[in-house]
């Protein structure tokens, strides 16, 4: 078995690696990292899904997350609808939903066609399980929890 500080480093490379892989695909569909984190989270959580929802799903600042929906918005992307309060509600124009069938297939067919045959069902649950342990448990002691 590895040592601890040797199996840090390397998720923390694998982390990396993650991060420079969305970045191609970000760049692949002339997008900023932060606005496919904004298309894709509109896919996942749905046609006018709130702005602050996204903000919670890919844990950014509400200010990231405000510049990339700008930005979409000035493209042709996105549009925007007022909610309650201050709730603004985000749905994809017609342009959008195309560019945003490019990110799932280039992001979850992936996944969900090529890894099944390599890594099993299960053992990619347990990971996910792993890792989301691993996370809850560095933010607790980075936060003094």
């Amino acid at each position: 078995m590895l040592p601890v500080h040797s199996l840090q480093t390397e998720f923390d490379r694998l982390y990396r690696e993650m991060q420079a892989l969305y970045h191609e695909a970000a760049t692949a569909v002339g997008l900023t990292d932060s606005g496919l984190m904004v298309m894709y989270s509109i896919c996942e959580l749905g046609e006018g899904c709130r702005q602050k929802d996204i903000c919670q799903r890919c844990s950014s600042p509400k200010q990231t997350i405000h510049s990339a929906v700008r930005k979409l918005v000035e493209a042709g992307l996105v549009r925007t609808e007022a909610g309650r309060g201050h709730e603004i509600h985000l749905y994809l124009t017609p342009e959008g939903a195309a560019l945003a069938d490019r990110i799932v297939t280039l992001l979850v067919c992936a996944v969900k066609y090529k890894v099944p045959d390599i890594v099993p069902n299960e053992e990619r649950t347990e990971a996910v399980r792993e890792i989301r342990h691993y996370v809850s448990t560095l933010r607790k002691t980075l936060r003094g929890e």
